[in-house]
């Protein structure tokens, strides 16, 4: 940086920072803190549908209405403590509004409680910067998957350092026998958040005595030897569930996978997520390894990036199969622990006051605007079902099978939580209805069940969990009757393209100016009027398929050659009109003339040509 740039820019930051009321950053900790999780609240209070309508949540919180109680699942009753503020909001008789948003805001609700006891009561900084770092570094798009207990586990292995952690303020346990009970009962307690933990409670031990080069320490071998101790028992004597054990692949699987640890496709997106998203802060924890290693903690160096290095290869190898971008983020999260505390350990080393502020504004900000930009493929999710649950207003029918090859894949990685996501929104809207959706690979499976009395489809490994008419009344009220086909196939006599022309087929996009956002695609609602007098069906299974698909013209006119995407039909259309998502894949920046129709054979357009504009950022 030239003497000027540093006059303009560095010489004022650094000038502000040194006035009086900067001087102090471990009780200006607390208010960046608050801030920090301020913002977090704010964003699940206004995201709350993104955040409760996805995948466990949306079972979880359908299971709480239902049962006006806890829902625990796989033993982590940890997840309670996420559940008290919306359980008693339903005991209480509150409105499905207020619930699903008490149940998306209380784990941040609980994050500044335990920051707020950290920081104040025991007063260790520290400790209260590494929660912060902890719940916000590597968090992106599972900010919106509410109820990882792994999460809040991590945070609980926060308190747990700030136990063990040698710092003159904090208040201490003088006899190691109730020091013993303490480590005792917080590490049984976090172990039930998550099994994982254990790396946690490990590394916060292992951190301490390497760091501090305290390897005779008593109480930290009293805390070693109690965490291994205990998850022996907790994973190889207690019985797991299925769930856990089939996640955990066998010894000589990790060894045969792990000859090919570059081309497993966990590989693959870690390379590519962590460019994209993870950057700056991989870049911060390289600069605390060079900072150490300038103060000769050569062994400590060795030893953090090893644990790192050592748990990535655990998980790549865990997940090799391949997995949804959630399961594969849901653990990376935990590298705010890990890559977290060395970089606190030098911000609270560093001399220079406006270095601490900077680094640590810089690391939050960044990570703050990455968790709400995440937002966007999980809006475009609600946004679809708000699309089927409209389609349900329409009709007299409230029971949906949807076919898989109508479902909208982009935008939501898993089908099996549908019936519950799609029965949550049509209770939270302003004209309260009950709708549900259900997916189906194969719909000669599910025959027999939909003119079924009262039944409600759940997931395809318990369809006949529930009965529609033993559902709490105050939330949901769906009729008696069974489920109606909302797809059916172009193959069926009655579907021929001739009968269907630009003068009886009408498309006409929702939004006339389309504008892209972070993802690599946007989905445009259209509205299809079918003036022809037969039903336009939508699975595209036949030999002449039709998709919904589009054209794109540049400024100067030429059209992208890029191959366009082809969207089938959410849903038959007969003489009602239906609104339908368009996907479309982001070409390079730029403003663009889009022309949107119907498509038979790949090649047969059918000349109905609505037009709208595509802005690329």
């Amino acid at each position: 940086m030239s003497v000027t740039a540093r006059r303009l820019f560095l010489k004022p930051i650094r000038n502000l920072l040194s006035m009086k009321v900067f001087k102090n950053f471990n009780s200006n900790l607390y208010i960046l803190g608050v801030l920090a999780i301020a913002l977090m609240f704010a964003c699940a209070f206004a995201f709350y549908r993104e955040r409760v309508m996805n995948f466990d949540a949306a079972f979880f919180a359908f299971q709480m209405i239902d049962a006006t109680d806890f829902s625990i699942a796989l033993g982590r009753w940890g997840a309670a403590l996420a559940q008290i503020l919306p359980l008693a909001a339903l005991k209480s008789g509150a409105s499905m509004n207020t619930f699903l948003r008490l149940f998306s805001v209380a784990p941040i609700i609980n994050y500044l409680i335990l920051f707020s006891c950290i920081h104040l009561w025991m007063k260790n900084f520290k400790a209260s910067l590494l929660l912060l770092f902890t719940i916000t570094l590597f968090f992106r798009q599972v900010f919106y998957y509410t109820t990882a207990e792994l999460y809040f586990g991590m945070a609980m292995c926060v308190l747990f350092y700030a136990l063990l952690s040698d710092d003159e303020s904090a208040p201490k346990i003088k006899r190691d026998w109730l020091f013993a009970i303490v480590v005792a009962f917080l590490t049984y307690s976090i172990s039930y958040f998550h099994q994982l933990t254990v790396f946690g409670l490990v590394f916060a031990v292992l951190h301490l005595a390497v760091f501090n080069a305290d390897f005779k320490n008593r109480r930290l071998w009293m805390a070693f030897g109690i965490i291994v101790c205990w998850f022996f028992v907790r994973i190889f004597l207690l019985k797991a569930s299925s769930y856990e054990s089939e996640k955990i692949p066998s010894l000589a699987t990790l060894l045969e996978q792990i000859g090919h640890l570059r081309q497993l496709p966990s590989t693959d997106y870690f390379i590519h997520f962590f460019r994209a998203e993870y950057m700056p802060v991989v870049l911060a924890y390289a600069l605390s390894m060079g900072y150490w290693l300038v103060q000769r903690k050569w062994l400590y160096v060795l030893f953090n990036v090893a644990f790192n290095a050592g748990f990535l290869t655990l998980i790549l190898l865990t997940y090799y199969k391949g997995e949804s971008p959630l399961m594969y983020q849901n653990y990376y999260v935990m590298f705010g622990f890990f890559c977290g505390l060395p970089i606190v350990e030098m911000v609270m080393h560093a001399k220079w006051q406006w270095f601490k502020y900077a680094l640590t504004v810089f690391l939050l900000a960044f990570s703050l605007n990455g968790i709400y930009s995440s937002h966007h493929v999980f809006t475009k999710k609600v946004e679809y079902l708000e699309r089927l649950v409209g389609h349900a207003q329409q009709s007299t029918h409230k029971k949906f099978l949807i076919h898989h090859q109508n479902f909208n894949w982009k935008v939501s990685w898993v089908s099996w939580s549908l019936p519950f996501e799609t029965a949550l929104l049509s209770a939270d809207n302003s004209n309260s209805f009950s709708a549900t959706f259900c997916l189906a690979n194969e719909y000669s499976k599910y025959d027999s069940l939909l003119n079924k009395e009262n039944v409600f489809l759940g997931p395809d490994w318990a369809p006949t969990w529930f009965g529609s008419q033993n559902l709490n009344k105050r939330y949901f009220s769906y009729p008696s009757s069974g489920y109606l086909k909302l797809n059916t196939s172009q193959s069926d006599s009655s579907f021929h393209v001739e009968r269907f022309n630009k003068d009886n087929v009408t498309i006409i996009p929702v939004k006339r100016f389309v504008v892209s956002d972070d993802d690599a695609f946007v989905v445009a609602p259209m509205r299809i009027e079918n003036r022809s007098g037969y039903k336009l069906h939508s699975i595209p299974d036949s030999t002449s398929r039709t998709f919904l698909s589009y054209r794109l013209y540049d400024s100067s006119g030429a059209l992208v050659t890029k191959p366009a995407f082809k969207s089938a039909l959410e849903a038959d259309v007969d003489e009602r009109a239906l609104i339908t998502g368009l996907t479309i894949d982001i070409p390079r920046k730029g403003t663009y003339k889009m022309v949107v129709d119907f498509v038979t054979d790949d090649t047969q357009w059918w000349g109905i040509d609505a037009e709208c504009t595509l802005e690329v950022k």
